[in-house]
């Protein structure tokens, strides 16, 4: 009977352990850095600049997060030649 209770008991900590490490693998793939020498376009969704909707937004060193599905990121170097 214990033997069995704790078997149960690794195997949820194991797919939670598990169900964590997926959730954190793949925040990583959705928040993006900015250095300080390029801009990120994070177009795709409408957001309200003012009282108007743009299509994109511009992150300039910082980091932003991408909504999955609905947004594209671009960078923009702005480096001198």
């Amino acid at each position: 009977m214990t033997e069995t209770i704790l078997i149960v008991i690794a195997v949820v900590v194991g797919v939670v352990i598990v169900g964590v490490m997926v959730g954190i693998a793949s925040l990583r793939k959705l928040i993006y850095i900015c250095p300080p020498n390029q801009v990120l376009i994070f177009s795709g969704k409408t957001t309200m600049v003012g009282d108007r909707g743009v299509g994109y937004r511009l992150i300039k060193g910082g980091r932003g997060f991408r909504v999955p599905l609905l947004e594209r990121v671009d960078s923009l170097d702005l480096t001198n030649m």
